[in-house]
């Protein structure tokens, strides 16, 4: 038994103390690799895509045999070259780096999935951000919220990878987007010159569940975050900002400066408006409450301005709400919401337009 484990012997390059030589070897094998037709050329992007370099890799599992696997892809790199968390522009599309990044002593290797959508919010500064993500359907999971609604709507929910950077990390609770694709179509249409158009039905999410801690790799990473579908809002639509045009939800809607003034005019001082109702308590359980909107000139005279609504509240997706020209009706049927209050307001018209809706149990 022992002469025939002492022929078992390593090769003698990988004992003689002459290591580095030879990993030096491997290591110049892969970059005479990444010089052959096996490499392709991609660009290395930063999660803003402000810093994108050029880069040779080699990518693997190219072809696919499952609707799932090819959104994934395997790509070899030199030692040091990427983590997890950026961007690879790989054959005109972004993939996101979403494992950890580690070598072998020849080459990094990183899981890398495809990004299928744009993501698209305003922070809290006003600056609107894009990120590009990959979606997949989480309706399995929990949502991260406990109540007893009763649902009118479909309740799908996504779970959404982003990349690793503060922009990301510091989406809230309830904030929401458009993750609609016919988004493009619709652009097809819009009227020339329209700063807003908010006319088009449009799949809108709200964020229910984040996760900043389980892919931290200390280093590097990506950001998960969990988004349930919900109503459309009055606000919600396109907006052209600095000549660019966005979709972006209600909630952010005083943040928006689309400049749609003209010629120096601004028509906010010029014209005051007011919300006419006839209580400002909604009971649970019970019909809608009626608000509307009428807009006056300078002379006092009522216009015909469309109403851009704005709900102030935590629980804004437990109202149920509806519009009708410059109508909007409120109704609650979720026993949560009971003794809580909520402000509604026009925007751009917020101090001299805001009630404070209470809601109350139906006796």
């Amino acid at each position: 038994m022992a002469k025939e484990w002492y022929l078992l012997k390593p090769p003698y390059s990988q004992i003689s103390g002459f290591e580095d030589e030879v990993m030096d070897a491997t290591n110049d094998a892969f970059i005479e690799a990444l010089d052959s037709p096996l490499a392709i050329d991609v660009k290395y992007c930063n999660p803003d895509l402000s810093e994108c370099k050029d880069m040779k890799a080699i990518v693997l599992r190219n072809v696919q045999d499952t609707k799932l696997n090819a959104f994934k892809r395997h790509i070899l790199t030199p030692i040091g070259s990427c983590k997890a968390g950026n961007y690879i522009l790989y054959k005109n599309r972004y993939w996101l780096i979403d494992g950890l990044v580690d070598d072998n002593g020849m080459y990094d290797k990183a899981v890398m999935i495809l990004c299928n959508w744009k993501l698209t919010w305003v922070n809290d500064s006003g600056k609107v951000v894009q990120r590009w993500s990959y979606i997949e359907s989480a309706s399995q999971y929990n949502n991260g919220e406990r109540d007893n609604r009763n649902y009118t709507i479909r309740t799908d929910q996504l779970l959404i990878y982003l990349p690793y950077d503060d922009e990301c990390f510091l989406l809230d609770t309830g904030k929401r987007f458009i993750i609609d694709k016919r988004i493009e179509l619709y652009e097809e249409d819009l009227v020339d010159g329209s700063k807003h158009d908010n006319s088009k039905p449009l799949i809108t999410y709200e964020l229910t569940r984040s996760d900043s801690v389980l892919y931290n790799y200390i280093d590097s990473g990506h950001y998960e975050i969990l988004v349930t579908q919900d109503e459309k809002h009055n606000g919600d639509g396109y907006y052209i900002i600095d000549n660019t045009g966005y979709w972006l939800c209600a909630d952010t809607a005083d943040d928006i400066d689309t400049d749609t003034s003209e010629d120096g005019d601004d028509d906010t001082e010029t014209k005051s408006a007011e919300i006419k109702y006839n209580s400002a308590v909604i009971y649970n359980g019970y019909k809608p409450t009626d608000f509307t909107a009428v807009y006056y000139d300078e002379n006092g005279d009522e216009t015909d301005t469309e109403a851009q609504w704005v709900i102030n509240c935590a629980f804004e997706r437990k109202l149920k709400i509806t519009y009708s020209g410059n109508t909007i009706s409120i109704a609650v049927n979720d026993y949560s919401c009971i003794d809580k209050s909520f402000e509604l307001f026009l925007s751009g018209y917020e101090d001299e337009t805001k009630v404070t809706i209470k809601i109350k149990a139906l006796i």
